[in-house]
């Protein structure tokens, strides 16, 4: 990653930014290596981080793993764990509107798989991932969310995560 913005620094006209032999000797290991679990890890990084500007930097990640995989010889296209993961960023921010990005990103995933371009749609693990980003926020609608929620995962998979446990 360092690498590659140290490229792109180049690239918009920094010349000490130069990549020279041991620039590149140094990242070919890690080059070869560069695959969607890398990804994931970052993106798991940046979403345990506490950092304010976590979500925006996990959106980053995913958007450049497309370019990288349109670009380069890199099989880093996003996928459901990556997709899931950036859902979980936006609810562990806690930030006004989060729940509201996750499930935007949901939605998307959605359209994406629909149209070919994802090779599996949210499942229920993301919808559990959206809808804690939903239980843990402060938005006033929370309840009406998760309620929606429960709901789509019931039509879809046919379970749903109960509102309340119920004791057994």
């Amino acid at each position: 990653a360092v690498f590659l913005e140290m490229f792109e620094d180049y690239k918009a006209g920094n010349e000490s930014a130069k990549p020279d032999t041991s620039s590149f000797n140094g990242t070919t290991s890690v080059a070869r290596h560069f695959d969607n679990s890398l990804c994931l890890v970052l993106l798991k990084a940046w979403a345990f981080s506490k950092e304010a500007e976590a979500p925006e930097r996990a959106e980053q990640i995913l958007q450049k793993m497309y370019e990288l995989n349109e670009a380069e010889d890199f099989n880093v296209l996003p996928n459901v764990r990556t997709y899931t993961t950036l859902v979980m960023c936006h609810g562990l921010s806690k930030r006004p509107g989060s729940p509201q990005r996750a499930e935007a990103i949901v939605r998307q995933m959605d359209e994406l798989h629909k149209a070919g371009r994802l090779t599996e749609g949210p499942n229920r693990r993301t919808f559990i991932t959206l809808r804690k980003a939903w239980k843990f926020s402060r938005e006033r609608n929370r309840k009406q969310a998760i309620a929606a929620i429960d709901r789509e995962m019931d039509e879809r998979f046919g379970c749903n995560v109960p509102a309340k446990p119920t004791k057994t």
